[in-house]
């Protein structure tokens, strides 16, 4: 668990933080049906048992707006669908209307839903802004070579030779 949490801070090892990963990795556990369930939702976001994003009353206090607010079983649903909402501070959710929250669940449920898609999509938009960059700079060598600041090795060859005639 803890090694997951290292990675995002680039392998960096601070003082008591894999207890403190331990102590949200409880309080993270306490708001799921299961141990499966609280581990899933650590796949899903990481960010729920990283010490440097998020504390045990962020955890305990959203989650106990959310049993509130949408009942026991669809404050479930939310955090299975939404881990990271478990990363906000309870003051920040409140402050979103219950519309507003089930969207975003839905909005990063269909976004999980469609991670290979998604992948491909940032892949092909990367590779087109090589592309693109790409010509950009051929154009650019043309325009430079046609004003006679930037010549290939062949033009500097018959340059040389004219100059010596």
């Amino acid at each position: 668990l803890y090694n997951r949490v290292s990675f995002q801070s680039g392998g960096m090892k601070q003082a008591y933080a894999e207890e403190e990963c331990l102590v949200l990795w409880e309080a993270l556990k306490a708001c799921y049906p299961t141990e499966a369930d609280a581990l899933a939702a650590v796949d899903k976001n990481s960010m729920t048992v990283n010490p440097s994003m998020n504390s045990p009353s962020k955890i305990t206090e959203t989650h106990a707006l959310l049993v509130e607010r949408f009942g026991a079983g669809k404050a479930s649903e939310i955090i299975m669908q939404n881990p990271g909402i478990l990363t906000c501070t309870a003051a920040a959710v409140a402050a979103q209307s219950d519309d507003e929250i089930l969207g975003v669940t839905a909005l990063v449920a269909k976004v999980d839903e469609n991670k290979g898609k998604a992948r491909l999509l940032v892949l092909g938009g990367l590779l087109s802004v090589v592309s693109l960059a790409g010509t950009g700079l051929l154009a650019r060598r043309r325009d430079l070579r046609a004003r006679g600041v930037f010549r290939s090795s062949s033009e500097d060859e018959k340059l040389r030779r004219i100059r010596s005639n």
